[in-house]
């Protein structure tokens, strides 16, 4: 008696011997490990041709010791989107694939979120990992009909977004007094990542004054943060009636590196920033007053005056050693409170600009006699 494979056309897979008893051939066990078309063949002296008998081979029940689980993808990105299939393999205990279903399978996370099994009826069993929003180690365990599988999976949900810009503009002034800003006053703008980073290097961050770009440098700081800053100062001659004003990538690199804190590496674009009008600046000192002097007639009293000065906003007087007085732009005279002793008397006068420019001083001296 041979038994043979329909599906392999090698020789008989195995011979068995027969015990015959009155005319009828028994053999005493026959072990089939493996699924398929099968047929026993018998020949024997005497037969005119052999007798076959043709039968299947089907996998037996699943067995969790032997069924296979993985995921297709076993690192993804953390961002509460991100997923990857599931898929649990039945196979019995003599290694044969299952080509059916029915199979009770269940799936348990320990981060993100399992979706519902699907059954393939054909021995596989799928579902979707959805990844969570933050970084997190997904430690997955299935079941079948009851029983735990020998292993369990491992999904890596990393950060794999680039931080971003979100935000490019001026943040602070050292200017506390003048609504504009003249030379040496400071400023400061703020460039806002999508999350915390960490710098290396001294980047720079482009700014624009009047027709001019210029250079910010960047304030140092440790550990990791949201907000980068960078500070300027105003110069001498610098003018922009408008408003400090950010170019489209202005954030210059260089050879400084900024990156999250898993390591991925900033996106640096952004588009420009109007100019504002909180940051005008005018570094331009006014002119210096035009200054003349007279005596009243009939007592000694004086009068100084000048020729109004474009751009002052107030007038800075001295007169003598006492301390100095300011007049409002729409004052330009200058009459002291009391009779002048004989002698000489000097009025000092600068003009001084809504950014707080100082013109060169003006003086006048008139000489009271006896």
């Amino acid at each position: 008696v041979l038994l043979i494979s329909s599906d392999s056309s090698s020789a008989p897979i195995s011979p068995l011997r027969a015990r015959t008893t009155s005319g009828i051939a028994r053999f005493d066990s026959l072990t089939i490990t493996g699924t398929g078309s099968y047929t026993l063949e018998a020949r024997a002296d005497g037969l005119v041709s052999a007798l076959s008998y043709p039968f299947m081979v089907s996998a037996g029940q699943a067995s969790a010791a032997r069924s296979t689980f993985q995921a297709e993808d076993e690192l993804i990105t953390a961002d509460g989107m991100s997923s990857t299939q599931l898929t649990v393999r039945a196979i019995d205990n003599n290694g044969n694939l299952l080509t059916v279903g029915g199979d009770r399978v269940l799936l348990r996370s320990s981060a993100g979120t399992v979706g519902r099994v699907t059954d393939h009826r054909n021995g596989l069993y799928t579902a979707t990992l959805t990844s969570s929003a933050k970084p997190a180690t997904a430690v997955i365990a299935a079941m079948l009909n009851g029983i735990a599988l020998k292993d369990t999976l491992q999904v890596e949900f990393a950060d794999r977004t680039a931080p971003f810009i979100i935000r490019v503009g001026m943040a602070a002034k050292s200017e506390p007094v003048y609504p504009v800003l003249n030379q040496l006053d400071l400023v400061v703008a703020a460039v806002t990542f999508s999350e915390p980073v960490i710098v290396s290097g001294t980047p720079q961050l482009v700014l624009t004054i009047g027709d001019r770009n210029v250079l910010a440098s960047y304030v140092t700081s440790s550990g990791s943060a949201d907000t980068l800053k960078f500070r300027y100062t105003i110069l001498p001659g610098q003018h922009d009636e408008d408003g400090i004003a950010i170019p489209a990538n202005a954030l210059l690199l260089k050879n400084a590196l900024i990156r999250d804190m898993a390591g991925n590496a900033a996106k640096t674009g952004h588009m420009p920033v109007l100019p504002d009008p909180a940051f005008k600046v005018d570094a331009f000192p006014p002119k210096p007053p035009v200054l003349t002097g007279t005596l009243q007639a009939g007592h000694p009293r004086a009068v100084w005056s000048w020729l109004p000065v474009t751009d002052a906003a107030v007038y800075i007087c001295r007169f003598d050693d006492h301390q100095p007085v300011e007049l409002p732009a729409s004052v330009t005279s200058y009459i002291p409170d009391r009779e002048l002793p004989p002698g000489k008397h000097t009025l000092s006068v600068h003009a001084v600009d809504s950014a707080g420019n100082q013109s060169e001083p003006s003086s006048y001296t008139l000489h009271i006699r006896k």
